[in-house]
């Protein structure tokens, strides 16, 4: 409805990339869940890929209510986080930050094969 909007931006020639199976589904939905849900106004959740190097990065961000200290360790990050640890090892990492002027940027950072 019109208590949210979103956005898809991820370049064609990244198409073709495999990542891991129902992570940005998980990402997408925490930012409804904690960040968009709970705003009376809603807001925004943009998803996008880029290309850095050898490297494939992936952003799910937020406009809703922020980080609290205890989020960023639910059980659906932790899951990311392992599968991430248990299929590139150290060459890929899961980040969280606060987005400007509010809400949460979860970015993903995977090795390109």
């Amino acid at each position: 409805g019109p208590r949210l909007t979103y956005s898809v931006d991820a370049p064609d020639a990244l198409a073709q990339e495999r990542i891991p199976a129902m992570m940005l589904l998980t990402l997408v939905e925490n930012a409804l869940k904690h960040g968009v849900g709970p705003a009376v106004e809603g807001g925004c959740i943009r998803v996008s890929a880029e290309r850095q190097r050898d490297a494939l990065l992936l952003k799910v961000a937020d406009s809703g209510r922020g980080m609290e200290v205890r989020h960023g360790h639910g059980t659906g990050l932790a899951n990311i986080r392992h599968r991430l640890l248990m299929m590139y090892g150290t060459k890929a990492v899961l980040l969280l930050r606060a987005a400007e002027p509010r809400g949460v940027v979860a970015s993903v950072l995977l090795p390109l094969r």
